[in-house]
């Protein structure tokens, strides 16, 4: 019995010494991780105002990219599926039509202008004539693009995962040119912290704790990286440990692209679950051969 004592005493000591090394590991980490936001906001090469953080600046960043990006979507929806803009936005890029310098008013209506589209034997042919009507991409007037962009956005969460996918990559590019040492270590340490979650004791209570620190820029970050991210086993944890449904909270969707619905969000959560479960298999089968 004194043998058992000893021994199991000796095993709780271990557990107890395993878990206050996990903890420290985790914590000091969440600790590193945000000391980084801080300190990349101070020591980062663009100018930024003190009151803000880096975080918010690359939320701002994408969003102003993908706003700008919303011109170039409602051209490629106008050549492949017009029926997907309402006929208020069709109206406003009709109607912007007449804005544009010619020499003369241009005088066309929204039934005139779709037979038009109909009437081109493919995409390419469409996308041709469309540049002749509203100008080349990014060198239309400036009512034309305000009135592509509002259509592009409305319409931005109609069109396929695989085109929001597309434009959410030009986004992150242009950000990762910009900041790309920041993104780097940041996603890096998220990495890491959840391979550490996952492997601990107290797994459930540093969830939560974890979740309970990022904030709604934090968030919105991870989506982008979730939709984007080649490391699937990154992005499951992500979504496994509750991490991307945060992005349904009203204060982060408003800080997208025409603010989606929760519904329209569910939606793209499971389009990155399924984007996630392709990677895996594709390298498991690659591990495999």
């Amino acid at each position: 019995m004194a043998f058992f004592a000893v021994a199991y005493s000796i095993y709780v000591t271990g557990v107890q010494f395993i878990k206050q090394n996990q903890d420290q590991v985790f914590y000091k980490s969440v600790d590193n991780l945000m000391s980084g936001i801080v300190n990349g906001t101070e020591s980062s090469k663009f100018k930024a105002w003190r009151s803000h953080t880096v975080l918010r600046l690359v939320t701002d960043e994408i969003l102003q990219h993908l706003t700008n990006q919303s011109s170039h979507l409602a051209r490629k929806i106008l050549c492949s599926d017009p029926t997907i803009i309402s006929d208020t936005n069709i109206f406003k890029i009709v109607n912007s039509l007449t804005e544009r310098s010619l020499g003369h008013d241009v005088k066309v209506s929204t039934s005139t202008f779709l037979n038009a589209i109909s009437e081109q034997k493919d995409f390419n042919a469409c996308w041709e004539w469309l540049k002749g009507i509203l100008g080349g991409v990014d060198a239309e007037n400036e009512n034309i693009r305000t009135a592509l962009q509002d259509a592009g956005c409305v319409s931005f969460y109609k069109v396929g995962f695989d085109d929001r996918e597309y434009y959410y990559q030009m986004a992150w590019s242009e950000v990762e040119e910009r900041h790309g040492e920041f993104i780097n270590r940041y996603t890096k340490n998220i990495a890491f912290i959840l391979s550490h979650i996952h492997e601990a004791q107290g797994r459930d209570i540093y969830i939560r704790y974890l979740i309970s620190q990022l904030t709604k820029y934090d968030i919105v970050i991870l989506f982008y990286f979730a939709s984007l991210s080649n490391d699937g086993e990154v992005v499951r944890k992500l979504i496994d440990f509750g991490v991307l449904g945060e992005i349904k909270r009203y204060e982060c969707r408003a800080l997208m692209l025409d603010a989606p619905s929760e519904q329209e969000i569910l939606i793209e959560i499971e389009c990155i679950k399924q984007r996630v479960n392709n990677l895996i298999n594709r390298t498991e089968d690659t591990s495999a051969t």
